[in-house]
Parts: C-alpha cells; structure tokens; sequence
C-alpha cells in the first residue's frame, strides 16, 4: 500500500476521517455531517483517491471516509461490483467512485455528492 504515503489525509488528523458511527453508517448529527464534509474535502482532490476507493472497497471496510466516501456509499458499490456494473472509463467529471463503477456517472440519473460539486466548480 505504497499509495497511502502519498495520500493528503497523511497531513490531517485522523480522526478527522472516522467521526462516530451509529453501526448502521454514519450518525446523522449535524456535527458528525460537518465532520464529514470536512474530511471530504480532505479526499476531493487527492492524488492518491482512486487507490484508496479501490482499497477500500476490495477490503471491506466499514468504517470511516476513505477516498470522500462514506460507509453505506461503498456497501451500495461494492453491491453495484457485485452485480456487475462496468468498471473504469477514466471520466474526469465524475469522482472515482462513479469511475470505478459507471459508463455515466450517475447512480439512478443522480451524480453523487463529490461529482455534483465538481460539476458546479
């Protein structure tokens, strides 16, 4: 895992990246949300994002933001890998989840949150 030497979360606290969980995904308090948001912008631009969702997802893992994306978002991927959705076409509006995933970045006609906000930049 060569690739988390270069991630930008290295630089931040990394409890930045685990705010507390409901066991369910991510509590929805405001100051957990905000927590989030912050570490999403962390990952936004990241160049080591794509590594870290891949990881992420071929782990399993369940807890925290890895590469802007929380819990229930990489359960629905990994589920979407499951049954079969295509792979990468290196799409540079969308964010390497919907890369990963997606011919078009969208999950039911809808850009995820990451994608929505560099669409609008």
């Amino acid at each position: 895992m060569r690739w988390q030497t270069r991630g930008t979360c290295r630089s931040h606290d990394p409890e930045l990246f685990f705010p507390p969980d409901d066991g369910q995904g991510l509590d929805e308090a405001a100051a957990v949300q905000q927590q989030v948001a912050a570490a999403r912008d962390v990952c936004r631009f990241c160049p080591v994002q794509r590594e870290c969702l891949a990881w992420a997802l071929d782990s399993g893992e369940d807890h925290g933001v890895w590469a802007a994306t929380i819990p229930g978002e990489r359960r629905l991927m990994r589920r979407l890998r499951l049954a079969g959705a295509s792979a990468s076409f290196g799409d540079t509006t969308s964010c390497p989840a919907c890369a990963l995933l997606f011919p078009m970045p969208a999950v039911d006609g809808e850009l995820c949150p990451a994608c929505v906000e560099r669409r609008a930049a």
